[in-house]
């Protein structure tokens, strides 16, 4: 077929260029690329290539394979083009360069619990299953979803949410036949649950889940978009009720600042009993201002208010003297990959370690919250 159209188009140009009709002084050559070279045939006239093309019809007409080639004769080798031969590097070069960028993401995620603080009953009563990941190019460990790798897939979003349930229920199980009390909360992105494949993937790990452990868990519904009709949050909820102690919708810090009544309004009115605010790295003034104010009012409507992310003791003290219900941060103690124990601890507490870490501080001493 090749060979045709080039006859074609070598009896147009002869035509155009030279005033020639037919193939009158027309050559044909057939030009292959092999091993990363370009190669010739000999020089063909036009009656050859036809004679060529009847005899390779009369064997395909004649022959039940297909597959047997014309059989054209290779006489010269031509180099391959400069511009082809960049273009080919410079692919294999692209490679090399997304192989050395995705291995900087390449670093697995693990869980970590953090320590939640039930300011009412003077006690650290469970722990936040969270997950973590530190590549070499980061001085800090990401936490939550800050860990998913920067090109995360939905497929992502949803694996890391089930994975590390699967294994805070596990920790859970073995606390609780060493004689432990204690609870775990995890993180469930509004992604997993509002997408199909997601909610089915997290259900069913759910409903393997017994009832001794149910009594045990709550869930943080997190980045849940500011404008959700309240019916459709509503509906969402629902899928987690049956499988946890309680649910909380954690906004970050400083959603909505402007319409903060209505949105916690639409949360009430979705069945929502408690919100959170997830808290900055670093916090200002202005921010614990908004978490408070945010959280009183979230109080006045009837629900239970929680921080997210405390790490300093004045961040502490300032959130339990507003009334504060929970507060969970790794503050507490260090971050650790084995659910320990309960203990008890009281804004006492709290102030008498913020008042030895000044101590500290001002002689120059370390302070560990261990």
């Amino acid at each position: 077929m090749a060979l045709l159209k080039a006859s074609r188009i070598a009896k147009q140009v002869n035509e155009t260029l030279f005033g020639q009709g037919g193939f009158e002084g027309t050559t044909l050559r057939t030009i292959i690329s092999e091993d990363e070279k370009w190669k010739s045939s000999a020089a063909l006239k036009p009656n050859e290539v036809a004679n060529m093309l009847a005899k390779g019809a009369s064997k395909l007409l004649n022959s039940a394979s297909l597959d047997e080639p014309l059989n054209i004769e290779i006489t010269d080798e031509i180099p391959n083009p400069p511009f082809s031969q960049s273009m080919l590097d410079r692919q294999e070069s692209r490679k090399r360069f997304a192989a050395e960028m995705a291995d900087i993401e390449n670093v697995p995620s693990f869980p970590l619990f953090v320590a939640m603080w039930s300011v009412p009953t003077n006690m650290i009563a469970g722990y936040q299953c969270v997950p973590a990941r530190q590549t070499p190019f980061q001085d800090e460990l990401s936490i939550g979803y800050d860990a998913l790798p920067f090109d995360a897939t939905h497929q992502d979003i949803f694996s890391f949410d089930i994975d590390i349930l699967e294994f805070g229920l596990m920790a859970l199980k073995d606390s609780l036949k060493e004689g432990q009390r204690s609870h775990v909360v995890f993180n469930v992105n509004f992604e997993t649950l509002s997408a199909a494949q997601g909610r089915q993937q997290l259900t069913e790990v759910l409903r393997m889940t017994p009832p001794t452990l149910r009594q045990r868990i709550y869930v943080n519904l997190c980045d849940v978009p500011e404008g959700i009709p309240p019916s459709r949050l509503m509906e969402l909820c629902q899928y987690l009720t049956p499988f946890f102690r309680g649910v909380t919708v954690v906004m970050r810090q400083g959603t909505g600042r402007s319409a903060i009544k209505n949105i916690l309004s639409r949360l009430h009115a979705s069945g929502v009993q408690i919100v959170g605010v997830e808290l900055p790295g670093t916090v200002s003034d202005a921010d614990l201002d908004w978490t408070k104010s945010t959280l009183s009012t979230a109080r006045d409507l009837g629900l239970v208010s929680t921080v997210v992310n405390a790490t300093s003791w004045r961040e502490v003290i300032k959130l339990a003297e507003s009334g504060v219900q929970l507060i969970s941060g790794p503050v507490f103690m260090e971050r650790t990959d084995k659910l320990p124990a309960v203990r008890q601890f009281s804004l006492s507490d709290a102030r008498r370690l913020e008042n030895e870490q000044a101590t500290l501080n001002e002689d120059g001493g370390l302070f560990s919250t261990v």
